[in-house]
Formats: structure tokens, sequence, C-alpha cells
């Protein structure tokens, strides 16, 4: 499992459609339904039951969208904090006496 498949499963908990969270995402609609059937077979569970007009959570989801949530925050200021150190310019200062 990597932070692309907690991301797209807050996505779609989220938006209740694959096409509407394929969109948020900026991925296409066949790409993210592979993504979550990934995450389902990793995981051994079924996290959305797939309806004519959007998905349903399953309860299986449920107690997996906290901590995930979690996890792509850390995820997320992990990068931050790293990417903060690139945008440092060093600072000299010079007096002149």
């Amino acid at each position: 499992m990597d932070i692309r498949h907690l991301k797209a499963f807050l996505a779609v908990f989220e938006e209740r459609n694959i096409t509407a969270a394929a969109q948020r995402l900026f991925i296409s609609q066949p790409t993210l339904s592979v993504t979550i059937k990934q995450l389902e077979e990793e995981l051994g569970a079924t996290l959305f039951v797939r309806q004519p007009r959007g998905v349903e959570v399953s309860d299986e989801a449920r107690p997996l969208y906290p901590q995930a949530r979690r996890m792509v925050a850390e995820s997320e200021a992990l990068s931050r904090l790293f990417r903060g150190r690139e945008n440092r310019a060093p600072l000299t200062l010079g007096i002149v006496g």
C-alpha cells in the first residue's frame, strides 16, 4: 500500500462517486477504479459497494477513513518540512564601518 492508494480511498470516501473523485485527483476514472481495487485486494476487504449512481461506503471502510486521513496528513507534513528547506535562501549581511 502506498500513499497514492490512501489518497484515492479518501477521495472516493468523501465524494461517494468514482467519477467525481477521479476529477478531484486529476486522474481518469478507470485508473482510480484500478487503484481502489488494488487497495481492496491488499486489505482483503470490500471498501465500497458500487451503485448505479456513485458508491456506498462499506462497514469495513469506516474505521480506515480516520487512519488514512492521519497518514496522508503526516505524509504531506513531512513533504512540507523538507520542501521548506529548499525554499530558504541564505542571508548574508555586510556592515560597513
